[in-house]
């Protein structure tokens, strides 16, 4: 009869461990959602003009028009109407834990 109490203990044990690093992964998962940010390429827009209107003042502007070449595959001119990756913000979840953090 003991021993059916200790395993079912440790059973016990084992499940609630389980179930706090399963719910610890999913919280890591949602940490690093992110949505990304697209621009749809208008008529006279370049690399540099997208950039400058996304980029912000803590951000090299030649540095981000290389993550966006990058992130798009990108090593001739734009074509009106293309659809590109200019980035990505944090997921809502996201932003508000690190708000509650502070």
């Amino acid at each position: 009869m003991k021993k059916l109490y200790k395993y079912r203990r440790l059973a016990g044990i084992f499940l609630l461990a389980g179930a706090v690093a399963i719910g610890t992964h999913t919280q890591a998962k949602d940490i690093n959602k992110q949505d990304e940010i697209y621009y749809v390429v208008q008529p006279g827009d370049t690399l540099w003009s997208i950039a400058s209107k996304h980029c912000t003042d803590e951000e090299n502007i030649l540095e981000f028009i290389h993550s966006i070449k990058t992130k798009n595959n990108i090593s001739a001119d734009l074509g009106v109407g293309q659809k590109i990756k200019i980035g990505s913000r944090p997921h809502e979840s996201q932003s508000l834990n690190l708000k509650s953090s502070k």
